[in-house]
């Protein structure tokens, strides 16, 4: 993904189980990225007037007592530190997701839909 180029402004920009394998500084810069491509009309959104295009974010999550840990490669983070790259990324989320909770030894799941 650090080495993704661009080609096209997209309405929609689905990231699914890949946020884990950067780091939080490379998904700050991919996310960025992202928002940069999207196709925008309007530099106003209300709730009447929603964002044409959108990034959606799915990804495990993990409860913020635990310890932050690496599974097959991937970290799994919290609620929080997700929210926290999306802040820094400069987007804004349009309708999160309640927490899905998985059989164990699964965690948790979450979708964000941002712009």
């Amino acid at each position: 993904m650090q080495k993704f180029e661009w080609q096209f402004q997209y309405s929609a920009i689905f990231m699914v189980w890949c946020i884990g394998y950067l780091d939080h500084q490379e998904l700050v810069v991919f996310l960025k990225q992202a928002q940069s491509m999207l196709l925008r009309r309007r530099q106003h959104y209300t709730r009447h007037n929603p964002p044409e295009s959108l990034i959606f974010v799915l990804d495990n999550v993990r409860d913020a007592s635990e310890e932050i840990y690496k599974a097959k490669g991937q970290w799994i983070r919290s609620e929080q530190e997700i929210e926290a790259a999306l802040k820094d990324a400069g987007l804004q989320t349009f309708k999160k997701s309640e927490p899905e909770t998985m059989p164990a030894p699964y965690n948790d799941v979450m979708l964000w839909a941002l712009f």
